[in-house]
């Protein structure tokens, strides 16, 4: 006759990189997200409008599971646009054309404060007029009876300037918001490589 004793302990190790894994995995999934959010935030607060803000978007690998070692990527769905806002950008007209530049009185007409910048077909077709070409001390502007009432009413208002090219200056500085969810992430790696050393400890 033979005696077989047999001890089902657990895998402590594997049981160490589970947790590990799923903290790290969560960890990342959310500072990705509060990352994004604070990208949202930045844009708004630059006065880039509510629609370039909705263009950032983020993802976490692996999807769907955990992993020791997890990653984030956020991006915009406007890639070209928001380059030039973080970077700064010179755009310049082609074929020797100008860049329209809307005024601030043609602004408020863009229905709305999420709403894209008028063209000037959009104003023509709004106001139901062909812009006028004026040039100004050698300064061209597209030019539009006034919609207002009473005696002010049929005086003309710049509604462009027409520039052969055009400066956007860099309104977005990302760089310190990743490097402050860079650490904030590494303080979350390391509370959660402590938390499941306490854990495997109290399994002992």
């Amino acid at each position: 006759m033979r005696l077989r004793a047999q001890l089902d302990t657990p895998d402590l190790v594997s049981i160490f990189r589970s947790q590990v894994a799923r903290g790290f995995t969560q960890a990342m999934r959310a500072e990705t997200r509060a990352l994004e959010k604070t990208f949202e935030a930045a844009t708004l607060g630059a006065g880039l409008g509510q629609g370039m803000a909705r263009t950032w978007q983020s993802r976490t690998f692996p999807v769907g599971k955990d992993a020791i070692g997890p990653a984030g990527q956020i991006w915009s769905k406007a890639p070209g646009a928001m380059r030039a806002f973080t970077e700064g950008a010179t755009i310049t007209a082609k074929n020797g054309k100008f860049l329209a530049i809307p005024s601030a009185e043609t602004r408020k007409l863009r229905g709305g404060r999420n709403q894209r910048a008028p063209t000037p077909a959009d104003i023509e077709r709004r106001l139901g007029v062909k812009l006028i070409l004026v040039t100004r001390r050698g300064k061209r502007m597209l030019v539009a009876p006034s919609r207002e009432r009473g005696r002010r009413r049929g005086r003309l208002f710049v509604a462009f300037f027409l520039v052969p090219r055009a400066v956007i200056r860099r309104r977005l500085n990302l760089p310190p918001m990743v490097q402050a969810a860079h650490s904030r992430l590494r303080s979350a790696l390391a509370d959660t490589i402590a938390n499941a050393e306490r854990s495997l400890g109290a399994r002992r």
